[in-house]
Protein backbone atom coordinates (compact mmCIF):
# COMPACT_ATOMS: atom_id res chain seq x y z
CA UNK A 1 0.00 0.00 0.00
CA UNK A 2 1.48 3.32 -0.73
CA UNK A 3 2.57 5.92 1.96
CA UNK A 4 0.59 9.23 1.68
CA UNK A 5 3.81 10.78 0.90
CA UNK A 6 3.73 8.80 -2.67
CA UNK A 7 0.05 9.92 -2.88
CA UNK A 8 0.30 13.49 -2.12
CA UNK A 9 3.57 13.35 -4.36
CA UNK A 10 2.13 12.02 -7.35
CA UNK A 11 -0.54 14.12 -6.99
CA UNK A 12 1.79 17.16 -6.94
CA UNK A 13 1.02 18.09 -3.53
CA UNK A 14 4.04 17.92 -2.43
CA UNK A 15 6.52 21.55 -2.42
CA UNK A 16 9.47 19.61 -3.66
CA UNK A 17 11.23 17.93 -6.84
CA UNK A 18 14.02 16.04 -7.74
CA UNK A 19 16.83 18.50 -9.27
CA UNK A 20 18.70 15.81 -11.61
CA UNK A 21 22.20 16.14 -12.16
CA UNK A 22 25.21 14.20 -11.35
CA UNK A 23 24.17 13.82 -7.90
CA UNK A 24 20.19 14.44 -7.47
CA UNK A 25 19.03 16.82 -4.96
CA UNK A 26 15.96 18.07 -3.54
CA UNK A 27 14.05 21.08 -5.24
CA UNK A 28 11.90 22.90 -3.24
CA UNK A 29 9.37 24.87 -4.42
CA UNK A 30 8.92 27.54 -1.76
CA UNK A 31 11.39 28.15 1.25
CA UNK A 32 11.94 25.36 4.01
CA UNK A 33 11.00 27.42 6.41
CA UNK A 34 7.78 28.45 5.32
CA UNK A 35 6.66 25.13 5.33
CA UNK A 36 4.10 23.96 7.53
CA UNK A 37 5.43 21.65 9.83
CA UNK A 38 2.76 19.95 11.84
CA UNK A 39 1.35 19.22 8.28
CA UNK A 40 4.69 18.21 5.89
CA UNK A 41 6.95 16.48 8.48
CA UNK A 42 4.82 13.28 9.64
CA UNK A 43 4.10 13.29 5.55
CA UNK A 44 7.51 12.63 4.88
CA UNK A 45 8.40 10.90 7.85
CA UNK A 46 5.94 8.11 6.80
CA UNK A 47 7.34 8.40 2.90
CA UNK A 48 10.71 7.13 4.21
CA UNK A 49 9.05 3.36 4.37
CA UNK A 50 9.03 3.55 0.43
CA UNK A 51 11.26 1.53 -1.00
CA UNK A 52 11.44 2.57 -4.23
CA UNK A 53 12.64 6.03 -5.36
CA UNK A 54 12.51 8.98 -5.88
CA UNK A 55 10.03 8.41 -2.99
CA UNK A 56 12.09 7.25 -0.59
CA UNK A 57 14.87 9.71 -1.40
CA UNK A 58 12.86 13.14 -1.56
CA UNK A 59 10.98 11.61 1.96
CA UNK A 60 14.61 10.82 3.10
CA UNK A 61 16.34 14.28 2.11
CA UNK A 62 13.55 16.00 2.91
CA UNK A 63 12.93 14.88 6.60
CA UNK A 64 16.78 16.10 6.94
CA UNK A 65 15.99 19.14 4.92
CA UNK A 66 13.39 20.41 7.92
CA UNK A 67 15.39 19.06 10.75
CA UNK A 68 18.55 20.83 10.28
Amino acid sequence: MPSEFRRFYDRGDMPIAVQHGIQNKIYWKVAVGQLDYHHYLPIFFEGIREKIDPYRFLAVQGVCDMLQ
